[in-house]
């Protein structure tokens, strides 16, 4: 079998290299093709592919008036995806994204006729959805025209199947869906420790500070319970994205309970980082699944995690940990609170971990590549 995946962010996620390196194991053969822009790190995310034509594709770069031409730009990459690719060997097309991929994968299947599935993501509701609407025909024409459409979490299938966009496709969307999880670096589920500490007063967030994380309500709100009585501290491990100066800027400000750690790279150290705390919490209000929050789980640390988002849905409420309106501070101070009181009731050793490993889901891949074709 012969995939072609057309992949926006391949440069900028580990996601989709873990599972084309497991499809790779499963005998797969493999076109990556990813669209380029001024900031892709082209070369990152390589894999040693054992078959011998699986390839990765880089497209010429993306202008930036792309940014406004949608319809230009997907012209654009196709002209030059089929310059680079011969896709009328190709038997199956796999987009990682609703719009921007989704379209592509049309276009190779108006002219050569080969079936694809799409991924929604995060993105595609957060941003395409709500900024342009005018795109909604397109829409309409990739669920028509897609053999299945995949959501890698439960809220994510509902935001979208719900979306008043979308509300007269909602039946053809439910009845084309399949729903595979992300799977996390088998470091974390070979590693698992699901004893807690003895006490909830240590906080961590990690991830890139960027305004839909919402980091600042959740330093005003352990600066509430603190005032409260509570002795809780926070730790912020990451780097990047746009408020990474102002949550810098915070912490110093706040230095008597928070402290910004930067990144930490090595799984070894990020590992004691998460033995060294209590909770995980990130309030992120647009998360298409959130390895982190499994990541954390797998290291016995109950989630703050925002609702209708991310792993919302993954498992029975209140069973991991608690979620919020991260917009809302009132919300995730009531969340905190929670999680505090109830502490010691949540039971990450009954989590099924073996659903996310990535060997496990690629074999679902290959099962609905094969039910497609």
């Amino acid at each position: 079998m012969k995939c072609l995946h057309i992949c926006n962010d391949f440069s900028l996620t580990k996601v989709h290299k873990n599972l084309y390196s497991n499809l790779d194991a499963e005998g797969m053969t493999q076109i990556v093709y990813n669209p380029v822009r001024d900031t892709t790190p082209i070369g990152n995310n390589t894999i040693d592919f054992t078959d011998k034509e699986s390839e990765i594709v880089y497209s010429k770069k993306i202008k930036k008036y792309h940014k406004v031409f949608f319809r230009n730009k997907m012209n654009y990459l196709f002209r030059d995806l089929k310059k680079k690719a011969e896709l009328n060997t190709v038997q199956l097309v796999h987009a990682t994204t609703f719009f921007t991929d989704g379209a592509l994968a049309l276009k190779v299947h108006q002219e050569f006729g080969t079936p694809f599935i799409v991924a929604v993501r995060g993105t595609d509701i957060s941003v395409f959805l709500r900024l342009r609407p005018d795109l909604r025909g397109l829409a309409f024409k990739i669920i028509k025209k897609a053999a299945k459409i995949v959501f890698i979490s439960n809220s994510l299938r509902t935001a979208f199947a719900e979306h008043r966009l979308l509300a007269s496709k909602k039946n053809e969307i439910l009845e084309k869906s399949v729903l595979i999880y992300n799977g996390i670096d088998d470091f974390w589920l070979d590693n698992r420790n699901a004893s807690k500490r003895v006490a909830p007063d240590c906080i961590l967030y990690v991830g890139r500070f960027i305004p839909t994380k919402n980091i600042q309500n959740l330093i005003a709100a352990i600066g509430v319970l603190r005032d409260e009585g509570l002795d809780l501290f926070l730790n912020l491990v990451g780097a990047g994205g746009e408020e990474e100066s102002i949550i810098k800027q915070k912490s110093k400000e706040n230095a008597n309970f928070v402290q910004y750690m930067g990144a930490v790279r090595d799984k070894e150290k990020l590992r004691e980082v998460y033995g060294n705390n209590a909770i995980f919490a990130m309030p992120s209000s647009a998360e298409t699944f959130g390895l982190v929050y499994i990541e954390a789980l797998s290291q016995g640390l109950p989630i703050l995690y925002n609702e209708a988002q991310g792993v919302d849905g993954v498992f029975p409420d209140g069973s991991v940990g608690e979620k919020c309106d991260g917009t809302n501070l009132d919300s995730v101070i009531a969340a905190l609170r929670k999680i505090i009181a109830n502490y010691h009731t949540y039971g990450m050793e009954n989590i099924n971990f073996d659903q996310f490993y990535w060997s496990k889901i690629a074999k679902k891949y290959v099962q609905l590549y094969e039910k497609v074709l």
